[in-house]
């Protein structure tokens, strides 16, 4: 299925809330509680304090990487129910020189509210894979 133009603008923005670094935009893309699963951790997040707490360390292994911006591509959008889809999509890590630092896939759940739609749960896996290939272990530099 193609991507929902309203899906597209969501990871829009969730990159560019990213690149900047936005704490509270990140989070305000996600509904409560939130959960986030890798092949080694798992993590539900059930207010956005403490999963604000999460994205602040993320960003700032990112800067440590270089990262001058972020890009998020829809993949694949597959519905499950009215309201809900899971979304895979293509992340890319950028230096000041345009310069891809890493990239990987990622999946998300997802919900439409009526604010619009909201992440609800995150699988990490391949980040977490690219950042080890690349030989910065993410949360181990």
């Amino acid at each position: 299925m193609s991507a929902d133009p309203t899906i597209t603008e969501f990871f829009d923005n969730y990159a560019a809330a990213f690149t900047e670094c936005d704490i509270s935009a990140i989070a305000e893309l996600w509904q409560f509680p939130a959960y986030i699963t890798t092949e080694g951790a798992s993590a539900a997040y059930e207010e956005p304090q403490a999963f604000k707490k999460n994205i602040v360390q993320l960003c700032d292994f990112y800067q440590r990487q270089g990262m001058a911006y972020a890009q998020k591509a829809v993949l694949q959008t597959q519905p499950l129910y009215p309201r809900l889809v899971m979304v895979r999509t293509k992340d890319e890590l950028f230096d000041g020189n345009d310069r891809v630092i890493t990239s990987w896939e990622h999946s998300y759940i997802m919900r439409l509210t009526g604010t619009g739609w909201k992440a609800i749960a995150a699988f990490a896996d391949g980040e977490i894979a690219a950042w080890r290939a690349n030989g910065t272990p993410l949360g181990e530099d």
